[in-house]
């Protein structure tokens, strides 16, 4: 596995582990994002 490619693997997990979150507080990780 190149860099490339662990980052994009990287990147699809994070996807999915915000979308989890944020049917239930997405709202909150986004504002602690923003800040």
């Amino acid at each position: 596995m190149d860099l490339s490619e662990k980052n994009n693997h990287g990147k699809a997990f994070w996807a999915n582990y915000f979308s989890s979150m944020e049917t239930w507080n997405g709202m909150e990780v986004a504002s602690t994002i923003a800040q």
